[in-house]
């Protein structure tokens, strides 16, 4: 059986090591977005998931830039800038489609703008897989 003083101060420690962990993750980690799908008035949320899709774009162009200059003038580098021209050109088409379901009606802005941010999220995942990658890690290319 522990002792009550040793028990105090091995909760201190704990205590100590948790805040410390979540004071680093909270740093670390992008400040909470606005929820666009809780806003009540309708242009305010339209423009709220235009200004997510224009976010995350941006991201994603600092991303794949980061990617091509760590690649340099390497066979993947082509691979890469062929694959960002294919995803802008996916992008568009797809949500051009998405839009088109409810072409003439109001929604059809809200509807692409949601399509942009989604589709610009998921490739900004792609992207900071092979920023971040570890070597060892399949599917990646680790900077040596």
């Amino acid at each position: 059986m522990i002792n009550s003083k040793r028990a105090t101060s091995l909760r201190v420690a704990l205590a100590a090591a948790i805040s410390g962990l979540l004071a680093t993750a909270s740093l670390a980690a992008d400040p909470p977005a606005r929820d666009c799908n809780q806003v009540q008035d309708y242009k305010e949320m339209v423009e709220c998931h235009r200004l997510d899709a224009e976010t995350n774009i941006a991201k994603v162009t600092a991303a794949y830039e980061l990617l091509m200059k760590r690649l340099g003038s390497s066979p993947a580098a082509e691979k890469l800038s062929q694959s960002q021209k294919a995803w802008l050109e996916y992008q568009s088409s797809y949500c051009d489609f998405m839009a088109s379901a409810n072409e003439g009606g109001s929604i059809v802005h809200l509807i692409r703008a949601q399509c942009y941010a989604g589709i610009a999220k998921s490739r900004l995942h792609e992207l900071e897989y092979q920023i971040d990658c570890k070597q060892g890690y399949f599917g990646c290319f680790w900077q040596r």
